[in-house]
């Protein structure tokens, strides 16, 4: 199981770096090219396998069965896309497989086997979301066919001119933000709309009255209203103006406060209402005022991911999520599912569910007709994302009958297949936050017990399991990298940069998960959207739960490379620096905020010398990076060459272990309590690699 790990994972790797390498330029498409390529690949896996093992490498084989599923089921992807994510899904599998050998069949304690089996939970999460990330970036970066990909504007038609009600809710928002929205609107190229402004719960009057006022001066088609109390929070506020809409309205759209919308927006999206199964329209949420930003640039790139890769994605499968502000939504549709749920935080999507539900479609417009202000400040910037987590989790508890698979549906449900799958995948994204904490968790009490010599054993210690999860890290990070350049058309740095703020929500993330998880209702959190004080106590306050958490990852993996060099130490002090970069990029997002807030107040000059001179340094340690990824890549495949030799060493490490010799008679130890020897039990053959037990720490995809 061992090699044909091994071989799924240099298949893996070496289709990841044709795609890496040829980018977009390679659309192998057709029946004869894929076929070709696919024979070569297993011929390629063949010669790999005879390279470790002579012996066993008629094993490669077995690979036939998913590289033929990949070539004759993604036909609409390039063929080297349809090999990796093969060999992707092949290489979970089988080490889910051998860790589940090493879990239940290896002899282990109750204790070890317990905590065994609650890391095998984790990585199959783990994997399982690496696969659904690769498969959402392959379907946009190497489809050689699309069926919903709208190119361009449909003509517009004067005889097709569907009344729009435009909705803004606002809650306690500076008054010159809205003022510039509402003139932005009054700017639209479009005949037949009205903008319904609601203020809702807005203690302060100077703030809301200079929009009434404002209104008035922009004449009819301009409503506001000011309600306090109104309960729902924005989802109360939005069917309190569908309530006040005009009757003609046929479409409805969201625009949040402090979004500048194009004239061209109505003009170009009410066509697509043409088809009468569209029951809403979405168009990318864009930002403004970041130019000359660090920390804002980043976090615009960050954003961009989601409506350049998942969004474009989930369309091609009728799957898109409306997100709200920048959308365009039928009225008639809204009645029929009874308005915006009020119970959730995240109303918009939660919407979009209920109306495909329906059996209404949706679409994706890949062309930004309007720009907003991102949150000036870390604090904000957690807010927001864990509003959206916690709306996330909502959907899944309301709607779970209806996405899990092989689950009896609701009568009435018309979702399709693959729309459940997306929307469950939806979900389950967020889930990959809590798991990265508790692989967390794992690392650093398995380090410090491996530096303080107590061997608190979860499972048997094999190549296997030291080896992958680096070269697994090293494809995932890579993946996600080139998705990001290829994608945004970023540069390496700026791609970088985009990841940092990234992970830094990762603690916020997975507290909204487990928040939602216990608690069916959640609290609106207003995103302000305005600058605060900055200071840098203000940085370490609102990441201090994070720098927490890298400290303590960063110990353990001291104290794993305290007791010396050896395999397994250096293997948990790499794994356990990798977590601490994911919170440390917390205090280093929210450090960035402060000093690019700073930086802003600096002529314009100094800020484009500073980038510069950044990109330099940047584009100076890239070639090292490269180096060392090759490196290692190198370094562990020659490991699992002489995968008998690693064993050994690991052996000689530690008096708990014994021989790892596959079909050898061996005592096997079993593991007890912290610092109480192993007592031995009477020999036995054994089939499976068998070791003093350790934790196998994982990593989110």
């Amino acid at each position: 199981m061992q090699l044909l790990l091994a071989i799924a994972t240099a298949g893996a790797g070496i289709n990841l770096a044709i795609l890496v390498l040829t980018g977009r330029r390679l659309r192998t498409a057709g029946r004869v090219a894929p076929l070709l390529y696919a024979f070569a690949n297993l011929v390629l896996l063949g010669v790999v396998g005879a390279a470790i093992d002579p012996d066993q490498a008629p094993l490669a084989v077995v690979f036939v069965i998913p590289l033929a599923l990949a070539t004759f089921g993604l036909t609409t992807w390039s063929a080297p896309a349809r090999i990796f994510f093969a060999c992707l899904v092949a290489a979970s599998a089988i080490y889910l497989g051998y860790a589940f050998a090493l879990t239940f069949l290896s002899g282990l304690a109750p204790l070890p086997m317990a905590l065994s089996a609650i890391l095998l939970l984790f990585e199959v999460g783990a994997l399982a979301l690496t696969c659904v990330y690769a498969y959402e970036g392959l379907s946009v970066l190497c489809r050689v066919r699309w069926s919903r990909r709208v190119t361009g504007a449909p003509p517009f038609d004067a005889a097709f001119v569907p009344f729009v009600s435009i909705h803004i809710p606002t809650y306690s928002e500076p008054p010159d933000l809205v003022l510039e929205t509402l003139d932005a609107l009054a700017r639209l190229d479009y005949p037949s709309f009205e903008v319904i402004v609601i203020d809702n719960n807005t203690k302060d009057s100077t703030l809301w009255r200079p929009v009434e006022i404002h209104c008035l001066e922009l004449g009819a088609r301009f409503r506001f209203f000011h309600v306090d109390p109104l309960p729902g929070f924005k989802a109360g506020a939005c069917n309190f103006a569908l309530a006040q809409s005009d009757p003609r309205t046929d479409l409805v759209a969201i625009i949040d406060a402090d979004y500048v919308v194009d004239p061209s927006f109505l003009r170009e999206v009410t066509p697509h209402f043409r088809d009468s199964r569209i029951a809403f329209v979405q168009t990318p949420q864009d930002y403004r005022q970041y130019e000359g930003n660090r920390y804002l640039t980043d976090c615009l790139h960050a954003y961009a991911y989601f409506f350049a890769v998942s969004m474009v994605a989930r369309n091609e499968d009728d799957a898109s999520i409306f997100g709200g502000t920048m959308g365009l939504i039928r009225r008639s549709a809204l009645a029929e599912i009874g308005g915006w749920d009020e119970r959730c935080i995240t109303e918009d999507a939660e919407a979009s569910l209920r109306i495909l539900a329906l059996g209404h479609s949706s679409l994706y417009v890949a062309k930004s007709y309007g720009r907003g202000l991102m949150p000036f400040d870390f604090d904000s910037y957690k807010k927001q994302r864990f509003r959206w987590a916690f709306g996330g989790i909502q959907i899944f508890r309301k709607h779970w009958r209806s996405l899990v698979p092989f689950w009896p549906r609701p009568r009435g449900d018309r979702l399709t297949r693959v729309q459940r799958l997306w929307y469950l995948a939806a979900a389950f994204l967020w889930c990959g936050e809590p798991i990265q904490l508790a692989f967390a968790a794992f690392l650093v009490v398995g380090a410090l017990s491996y530096a303080s010599g107590l061997y608190l054993m979860a499972r048997p210690v094999t190549e296997a399991l030291l080896i992958f999860p680096p070269i697994f890290l090293g494809v995932g990070l890579v993946r996600f990298l080139w998705l990001l350049r290829l994608t945004l058309g970023l540069r390496t740095r700026e791609a970088i940069g985009a990841a940092v703020s990234m992970f830094s929500l990762s603690w916020v993330v997975a507290q909204a998960v487990l928040t939602a998880a216990v608690r069916g209702e959640g609290v609106f959190l207003r995103t302000s959207k305005a600058p605060s004080s900055a200071t840098l106590i203000r940085a370490v306050h609102a990441s201090k739960w994070e720098t927490v958490l890298a400290a303590a990852c960063f110990a353990a993996g001291a104290g794993a490379l305290s007791r010396g060099a050896a395999a397994l130490g250096v293997a948990l002090a790499a794994l356990c620096l990798w977590q601490a970069t994911i919170y440390g990029s917390a205090f280093a997002t929210s450090l960035s905020a402060i000093l690019s807030a700073k930086a802003d107040q600096r002529p314009a000059r100094y800020r484009r010398a500073r980038e510069r001179s950044a990109a330099r340094r940047t584009a100076m340690l890239l070639p090292a990076l490269v180096g060392a990824t090759a490196i290692t890549v190198l370094v562990t495949l020659a490991s699992v060459a002489n995968a008998p030799t690693v064993v050994q060493d690991l052996n000689a490490g530690s008096a708990h272990q014994l021989p790892l010799l596959p079909q050898a008679v061996v005592p096997t130890p079993q593991p007890t309590a912290i610092g109480v020897p192993p007592t031995t039990q009477p020999t036995r053959p054994v089939s499976t690699p068998s070791a003093a037990a350790s934790h196998r720490p994982s990593f989110p995809p």
